[in-house]
């Protein structure tokens, strides 16, 4: 199957906490509260879920109107999912570099939140693409391969100086998830920068 990127509009981006750096999700509820009251992020945002009784998948979810971000706990990674869920007239490409700006202006906010006292951290050289429409990008192996090209230019942008790769993660019927992988870390706050 061919995938027409300019089509995909449900998609989302995940990175990962540093090791041993994950918040507690309790503490992010109230946190994720008081970003609904400050208009934190680039979205309106509108209610905060706790799933923090579930083991694998999403702990706490803040609802915002164009996109979903969350705790996520997937595989026992446990990182920041950003997820998109509504059309946009934008190409492929503005969407998901602005994907990837509300991603990492969240991860700054998490990072500098005094309540952790700096005690939070992401790995900037590891993200995860998933593609939450497989009639637009089915989890296959070509689709998977036209996919990472497409990522190319705003991947090439987030690490202009260091050699990446693009990996599939899909497994049968699974959504399309693909890996990218930075060979040097990255700040989030770099990575926030190249995607003004």
């Amino acid at each position: 199957m061919s995938v027409a990127p300019d089509e995909l509009h449900r998609f989302g981006l995940k990175i990962f906490f540093a090791p041993d750096t994950a918040p507690d999700p309790g503490a992010c509820v109230p946190i994720f509260h008081r970003w609904i009251r400050e208009r934190a992020l680039d979205d309106v945002l509108i209610d905060v879920a706790d799933y923090s009784h579930l083991a694998d998948g999403p702990s706490v979810l803040l609802v915002g109107h164009d996109g979903n971000l969350s705790l996520d706990l997937f595989e026992q990674r446990p990182g920041l999912f950003y997820t998109r869920k509504r059309p946009s007239s934008d190409s492929f490409h503005a969407r998901l570099t602005s994907a990837a700006r509300t991603l990492f202006s969240a991860c700054q906010l998490l990072e500098d939140d005094p309540v952790f006292g700096g005690g939070v951290r992401f790995k900037g050289n590891e993200l995860q693409f998933v593609s939450n429409d497989r009639l637009v990008a089915s989890p296959d192996e070509a689709t998977a391969r036209q996919l990472g090209e497409h990522l190319g230019p705003v991947m090439r942008t987030l690490y202009p100086e260091t050699q990446y790769e693009v990996t599939t993660l899909s497994q049968g019927k699974d959504r399309l998830r693909l890996s990218v992988k930075a060979a040097a870390d990255v700040p989030v706050t770099t990575l926030l920068s190249r995607t003004s």
